[in-house]
């Protein structure tokens, strides 16, 4: 599924994997329906992905997380620059 620039994302169920090639985090998206899935995305560099990977480190992460942020594209790939995320556990205190 290919994303527009500038679409938003609004509380979608992810998790945060690192990519063992790159290195870099990206996203993979949940999806209700197994032949409805959306491919990973790549996060872009930004103080809330810095604040993710803490949490990573420290092993505290959730396995699942609602992530809301905005879509961008550069040579006809989506990346993703998150804007808040909160653990799928909790109905609350949105991260920023």
């Amino acid at each position: 599924m290919t994303m527009a620039e500038g679409d938003r994302i609004q509380n979608r169920r992810c998790s945060i994997l690192r990519d063992q090639r790159s290195g870099t985090w990206r996203i993979l998206f949940s999806s209700e329906a197994a032949d409805q899935r959306d491919p990973t995305m790549e996060i872009l560099p930004c103080l809330l992905l810095e604040k993710l990977q803490r949490r990573a480190a420290q092993s505290d992460l959730p396995e699942s997380i609602l992530l809301s942020g905005e879509i961008t594209r550069y040579q006809g790939r989506n990346y993703l620059l998150p804007t808040r995320w909160r653990p799928t556990s909790s109905s609350s205190n949105i991260q920023r």
